[in-house]
């Protein structure tokens, strides 16, 4: 891979679309199904488990994920779609999904929203994996494809081991 990134604005909310920016979800959908090996993720909120469709399909076809969803043994919050909670545990029964619990923190939680294809190109942004987030809300992000997409990769496989910050599902 050469040094060279591309970084393109994607977002929700009719005015922004209307004024040329991408939507997001179309651009999530089409990193997920391009994935053909690996699939990184740290997640704020899971709020539709129709969202996992297009997720579920690839693991399912042998893509490996590893996933960091903050707080997910908390169901008090609603952070978590109660279906899009039953689907990840399935997923996690199989040997090439990790899938991990950030812990509640006293300085802080995990608020971040990223995706990660091949570590390759990435989608991070302020948009929940939700369909508010992606589809409704007014929320900016950008599609990366370049170096930084690697280092993104290998932070969240890093957090995802840190024992202080995480724990497997």
């Amino acid at each position: 891979m050469n040094n060279k990134s591309e970084f393109q604005l994607v977002a929700t909310g009719s005015e922004f679309i209307n004024k040329g920016i991408r939507a997001t979800s179309p651009v999530v959908d089409k990193m997920i199904e391009s994935a053909s090996d690996r699939i990184h993720m740290l997640v704020y909120s899971l709020g539709a488990a129709e969202l996992l469709g297009p997720l579920e399909k690839k693991v399912h076809a042998g893509i490996k994920l590893t996933m960091v969803i903050d707080r997910f043994f908390e169901t008090a919050d609603n952070r978590i779609d109660p279906k899009a909670r039953k689907i990840l545990l399935e997923l996690n029964n199989l040997s090439y999904v990790n899938i991990f619990s950030f812990k509640q923190r006293e300085k802080g939680f995990l608020h971040a929203k990223v995706i990660v294809v091949d570590s390759k190109e990435m989608f991070v942004g302020s948009a929940n994996f939700s369909k508010g987030g992606m589809q409704n809300h007014y929320e900016l992000g950008f599609h990366v494809k370049g170096v930084e997409c690697q280092k993104i990769a290998a932070v969240i496989d890093d957090l995802a081991q840190n024992t202080k910050l995480t724990e497997p599902v």
